[in-house]
């Protein structure tokens, strides 16, 4: 999908956001599915943890 510059601003995720909490945010913001935003959300904490090394 494509996001434009606007969207991608977010009043909710700041910098004391975490990094899963923010990425949900931004995630649930999408004009996407219910589908495609859990599969996103899914692997995008895969990938915060294994940053992180959780």
């Amino acid at each position: 999908s494509t996001v434009s510059l606007r969207k991608l601003r977010n009043k909710n995720i700041t910098e004391t956001s975490g990094g899963k909490k923010a990425m949900a945010s931004f995630v649930n913001s999408l004009n996407e599915t219910d589908n495609v935003k859990k599969k996103l959300l899914k692997f995008a904490n895969n990938i915060i943890e294994a940053v992180e090394g959780k």
